[in-house]
């Protein structure tokens, strides 16, 4: 499989879906990065006002360099 990079916030109702699925990934002998972001609600990356911590997910998502 795939490396994966799980990003989930920890107000998120999906976040023991998304750590089970991380630990599973890694179980399976994979690399999975996983970012949990304080107060990010469900899909967070798309609300301007609260997602400016997660730049650095669509970042590494994207394989561009994150500015510093």
């Amino acid at each position: 499989m795939v490396p994966a990079h799980f990003v989930v916030g920890d107000a998120d109702p999906l976040l023991d879906d998304t750590l089970f699925m991380a630990a599973r990934w890694r179980a399976a002998g994979n690399r999975a990065d996983l970012a949990v972001h304080p107060g990010g609600c469900h899909v967070f990356q798309h609300f301007p006002a609260i997602a400016e911590d997660s730049n650095r997910d669509r970042c590494i998502l994207l394989e561009i360099p994150p500015a510093d």
